[in-house]
């Protein structure tokens, strides 16, 4: 049982992300994962070269440039062997001057002229200049699309109820991606993470992942590469509750809402 719930959990957002786009743009936006996945298996096998694979992500995908630089920079804090973090820090940064020009077009960094306007129209509503340029200023463009970004993104919402009740109506495809009921086992993996053999990994990459992502103008399937560290957490969660009539019920309360969204696409 345990294993059918394990595939589940590891099916929903991928075959959402599929049957929501083309075949090219699904590949495309699974690729960095993937290449995350090769990167999670040479660090479970005690490779110290484990972030290499991550340093070709800015090729396949732009948007995710940080994404290297800030797995290298994790683990040169954290590890005790700098060599390889050091390299692979190089190289990102290397690897960051080649395509920074798309990846800088796609940041909330990028000029916004609307939004200018905006701050302009908003700030002669105040009574004085002082308090226009302190409430309205062109510095707080992207600090609010970063603060959205980032309480988007960590809102449970987006992963097991597809942003319901409040979905995002502009550039977001309100995904289901991972089955409601697997909230349960992502809490508990949470508060069990301590005893994840993979925390080291988890919390690089998620948090790697997450800072590369708050600062897209649109993160909206880019975010799969969140894909697997939140895996490896909800299935942590499973591995500990070891709990028949739990797993019961997230039978069935996932198969039905599986046969839903196969019916619906």
């Amino acid at each position: 049982m345990k294993i059918v719930i394990i595939f589940l959990i590891l099916l929903f957002w991928p075959l959402n992300l599929f049957l929501a786009n083309t075949l090219t743009d699904w590949l495309h936006y699974i690729l960095p994962a993937i290449l995350l996945i090769i990167s999670f298996l040479l660090f479970s096998k005690n490779s110290k070269s484990y972030i290499f694979p991550v340093l070709l992500v800015p090729f396949i995908e732009p948007k995710l440039t940080l994404l290297p630089i800030l797995i290298s920079l994790f683990v040169l804090i954290t590890d005790k062997n700098k060599k390889i973090a050091l390299i692979t820090f190089f190289l990102s940064l290397i690897a960051f001057c080649i395509v920074w020009k798309p990846f800088w077009g796609q940041t909330v960094f990028k000029t916004d002229y609307e939004a200018q306007q905006s701050v302009i129209r908003k700030s002669q509503l105040y009574p004085n200049v002082f308090m226009a340029r302190l409430f309205q200023n062109k510095a707080r463009i992207p600090l609010d699309k970063i603060t959205y970004n980032f309480f988007a993104l960590i809102d449970p919402n987006n992963y097991f109820f597809g942003f319901q009740p409040r979905q995002i109506i502009v550039n977001n495809q309100n995904i289901d991606k991972f089955p409601f009921v697997s909230l349960i086992f992502f809490i508990f993996g949470l508060y069990t993470i301590n005893k994840n053999q993979n925390k080291k990994f988890v919390l690089i990459t998620l948090f790697a992942s997450l800072i590369s992502l708050i600062v897209l103008n649109s993160f909206d399937r880019n975010d799969f590469i969140l894909w697997l560290p939140l895996s490896l957490v909800i299935l942590h969660g499973v591995n500990k509750l070891q709990n028949k009539y739990l797993y019961l019920i997230f039978l069935i309360f996932t198969v039905p809402q599986l046969i839903r969204i196969l019916v619906l696409r």
